[in-house]
């Protein structure tokens, strides 16, 4: 058995379980200990507690043994690092491992939750990731557990605050918790959303020069929102997180239950969000076509100026002029007024493939008139002809179903 940390009220030692099973055992401050028997009572129950969860998020508890007088708690040993150790080295992470991170913690928050259990200490020296990547929430030791139905309110406080202590991490600490207010899970969800904004951004969101600096700011300022930090962060997430911030409880999410439905939605809400730019960027590729149609054209029409390829000039030249109209109408629609969108699909879609069916007609007209003095040019006019017949039949619908669930 070897000591590896050493906190200000206990010592922690990493050992080997006989079960194979690696293990933390933390001694909890042996003249504390002596001193208060409320406080091992309430120890023992919170660490009872913590055993009674079960979920890949939450570091198990094993044991909780008195031996001369001071607690010892066994529970398991996570090898990795700290979240803190994350921000502390840089550098940020991307939106991605953000987003994971925000699942996982969310995920085993809420599962104390529906036990009754609230944190209370959450922050990024408390949530470890192994070295498999997964994440674990550490140190339910400040915990506060829902009391038993047949104890009264009263004695419920009592028994989830030990008398002359400052519960929990100043820096981290909802609004009400600093006041002495009652505290419930919606100060883990305060404290979720510091845990979160500081590991995207590197900076406490309330930050100040000291932590009383940062107290004074948490309980009258707002924190500059993180997508003015990181203009990467989704909409989603940075509207979770900016809930999570609120000072008033009745503001924020009831419980990290809720963190998790957000966080889903958040990416439902995502998912049509990228197919639709995949849509903007088709109509854009073939509003491109278009010009690059017409001056092919034209430039063919300087090579071999007849009657013929003077009118196949100018027809492609309107209808280019008319779909690209039509396309950037649509992509402005649904940037502007995407409730319009699908009326003005529904109006423009038989237009525009019938244009693209008569553009790639009058292509492949212009190449077989060309194509005994310029080659190469012909070439190049049946494959955009082939290009526009190909995306209005093939490309168009898939990138449509895709942005808004329905076909042309």
């Amino acid at each position: 058995m070897a000591r590896w940390t050493r906190a200000r009220t206990s010592s922690r030692w990493a050992c080997c379980c006989t079960s194979s099973r690696a293990a933390s055992t933390r001694s909890a401050d042996r003249r504390r200990s002596r001193s208060s028997r409320a406080c091992s009572t309430a120890t023992r129950r919170r660490s009872r507690a913590a055993a009674s969860k079960s979920h890949p998020g939450i570091c198990t508890v094993f044991a909780l043994e008195e031996v001369e007088g001071a607690l010892y708690i066994a529970t398991e040993f996570v090898d990795g690092r700290t979240l803190r150790t994350e921000i502390d080295a840089g550098p940020r992470p991307s939106v991605g491992e953000i987003v994971r991170t925000a699942r996982e913690t969310a995920a085993a928050l809420a599962a104390a939750h529906a036990r009754g259990i609230v944190h209370r200490d959450l922050k990024p020296e408390n949530v470890m990731r192994a070295r498999d990547g997964s994440l674990k929430i550490l140190d339910f030791g400040l915990a506060r557990l829902a009391p038993p139905d047949d104890l009264s309110r009263a004695a419920a406080l009592t028994f989830a605050t030990d008398p002359g202590l400052v519960v929990g991490t100043p820096a981290y600490m909802a609004p009400e918790q600093i006041n002495g207010g009652e505290v419930d899970a919606r100060a883990d969800v305060f404290a979720m959303g510091v845990l979160l904004y500081e590991f995207a951004c590197g900076i406490h969101p309330f930050g100040g020069s000291s932590p009383l600096a940062i107290v004074a700011r948490v309980l009258d300022s707002d924190a500059r929102p993180i997508e003015s930090r990181r203009v990467e962060i989704p909409d989603g997430l940075a509207a979770v997180i900016a809930r999570c911030l609120q000072k008033a409880p009745a503001d924020r999410f009831r419980s990290a239950a809720e963190i998790v439905e957000a966080l889903r939605a958040a990416d439902r809400a995502a998912a049509p969000a990228r197919h639709s730019a995949w849509w903007r960027t088709h109509q854009i590729a073939i509003t491109a076509i278009y010009l690059a149609a017409a001056i092919l054209s034209w430039q063919m029409k300087e090579w071999v100026e007849t009657p013929v390829t003077v009118a196949i000039f100018l027809a492609l030249g309107v209808a280019a002029t008319i779909g690209g109209v039509l396309r950037g109408h649509l992509v402005f629609t649904e940037r502007m007024n995407r409730a319009r969108l699908a009326v003005e699909r529904r109006r423009t879609t038989r237009l525009l493939t019938a244009l693209d069916v008569a553009m790639a007609a009058l292509l492949a007209g212009d190449a077989a008139w060309i194509a005994p003095v310029r080659a190469l040019p012909a070439v190049f006019a049946l494959s955009a002809a082939a290009g526009l017949a190909l995306a209005t039949f093939v490309l168009e619908p898939a990138t449509t179903a895709a942005a808004f669930g329905e076909d042309l």
